[in-house]
């Protein structure tokens, strides 16, 4: 997702913040998900972020029309960007979706595209698997991420679908085998670029003449300044940031330059 935005969007300053010490939300209930997302909500509106991104589709199910009620930061989300770029391209009415339980249990999904485009057809797929294999894929034979892929999506392809959502931020680490799994015919939509362009205007006045990056977990450094040099080839200092002590500061003894 950041990487997108930071290829789509004028130069910014982005704090990232990985919650991974819930990770991963698709299994939790939707309260305790709206109460992660109030705290980290809170802390970056602290922070004086011009708007917030809510990069997680479990999230946006779950609790952004709670969260845009009590905060006054500008709040954008993954998913309905998504859902109204798979309603403006899908040519025979029949869209997949495949997400984490979570986003799948909600039915955001059907309804933001339903409510695009109500004649739309929309079946959605839990695929926690594939969350697992995206964050371990560097570890994982190709062969293996596609025998999963395969096994995610054929009851989908069977149905006749021409439009794939990728309704989990986490699936766009497997981009690439996906193009290889999907036919032609099928349109694979990734709710990243929708949401850039979404973005855009909103950031046009807050450019910062360069792309200034700060990261931040809840859980452990090690396993985000991994994933940082993966996704974005470049190195990082990652701090683990506690929300629950008031909200307040960075652990400075956490901090782990690679």
């Amino acid at each position: 997702m950041l990487r997108e935005l930071i290829n789509s969007l004028p130069p910014a300053k982005y704090i990232y913040l990985a919650d991974t010490a819930h990770f991963p939300y698709g299994p939790w209930p939707a309260e305790d998900i709206r109460r992660f997302m109030r705290s980290i909500i809170t802390y970056l509106q602290g922070r004086g972020c011009d708007l917030v991104i809510v990069a997680c589709n479990t999230s946006s199910a779950a609790g952004l029309p709670a969260m845009r009620a009590e905060f006054s930061v500008p709040l954008f989300d993954v998913l309905s960007p998504g859902a109204r770029e798979a309603a403006r391209r899908t040519s025979r009415g029949k869209v997949a979706v495949i997400a984490t339980e979570g986003t799948v249990r909600s039915g955001a999904y059907e309804r933001a595209i339903r409510a695009a485009s109500p004649t739309v057809e929309v079946i959605s797929r839990p695929c926690p698997s594939l969350v697992e294999i995206a964050e371990r894929g560097w570890d994982i034979p190709d062969a293996v991420k596609e025998r999963e892929v395969r096994r995610c999506l054929g009851p989908l392809l069977s149905a006749g679908i021409d439009v794939l959502v990728l309704g989990c931020t986490h699936y766009l680490l497997l981009m690439d085998v996906f193009q290889r799994v999907v036919p032609p015919g099928v349109d694979v939509i990734n709710p990243a670029l929708s949401l850039a362009a979404e973005v855009r205007s909103a950031l046009s006045d807050h450019s910062s003449g360069a792309v200034d990056l700060e990261f931040l977990t809840t859980g452990f450094t090690d396993s985000l300044e991994h994933m940082v040099e993966k996704v974005l080839g470049q190195s990082a200092v990652v701090s683990r940031v506690s929300l629950e002590a008031h909200l307040g500061g960075l652990d400075a003894c956490s901090r782990s330059p690679l």
